[in-house]
């Protein structure tokens, strides 16, 4: 993959899902990345139907690690709150500019995109710092649903692999845009081989034109750095 002269200077951490406290190697990745000891990384439980829970579980993990993680209160299912609202604040927008990374959970990653994505389409303020604090260098996280956000085409509400295999994808339904760190010339897939999904990566690489897919097993992570090189 030929690195671009306009290409981000961060590096990514894709994780295909169920990643394990004790995964050291990963976690001290992450940690390292974002700028080693002390380094602060936004945690975004956005995909969860509990995303208080969520985002306090992988804070606590990534300050184990040595990182001082904070919580990223932008999701359409945090009770009490305007997920819109918090996706625009500038305070919070400057936070996540400013952090080393940030760290996506798992769960559902269309509650990502419509959490980070105003109704129109267009990119919050909590969006656009978080392609800054890429750009400039940091790295950004994201297991299972926060892998699936890395490509420019995410699943949305894929069925079973065999009828994926058997029907084919559409916009809209079984796929839909992601965040597209990763660029728009590679398709990336979660939980590879517990799941069988390396069989639907091939309808939704077909339809949409992709020439190079990352699928990505459960408790294992791909590290995708600045020159676009694969780890």
């Amino acid at each position: 993959m030929a690195a671009q002269a306009d290409a981000p200077k961060g590096s990514l951490v894709i994780i295909g899902g169920a990643l394990r406290a004790e995964n050291v190697p990963v976690w001290s990745r992450i940690v390292s990345l974002a700028g080693g000891e002390g380094a602060r990384i936004a945690v975004f439980g956005s995909a969860s139907a509990n995303p208080q829970s969520a985002g306090d579980t992988n804070v606590e993990r990534l300050n184990k690690y040595g990182a001082k993680a904070f919580f990223v209160p932008v999701a359409v299912t945090l009770a009490g709150t305007d997920y819109l609202a918090a996706a625009d604040d500038p305070e919070l927008a400057e936070a996540v500019r400013s952090a080393g990374g940030a760290y996506f959970a798992g769960g559902d990653q269309s509650r990502i995109t419509r959490a980070l994505r105003r109704p129109d389409g267009t990119n919050t303020r909590v969006l656009d710092a978080l392609w800054d604090m890429y750009r400039r260098g940091g790295v950004i996280a994201g297991t299972s649903a926060g892998a699936a956000i890395m490509s420019s085409t995410m699943f949305y509400k894929a069925g079973t692999v065999l009828s994926t295999l058997r029907r084919g994808v559409a916009e809209g339904a079984e796929i839909a845009p992601g965040l597209g760190f990763i660029g728009d010339d590679v398709f990336v897939d979660q939980h590879l081989l517990i799941r069988g999904r390396f069989a639907r990566m091939l309808p939704a690489m077909l339809k949409k034109g992709y020439k190079l897919g990352l699928g990505i097993d459960e408790n294992t992570a791909m590290v995708v750095g600045a020159d676009r090189e694969v780890e």
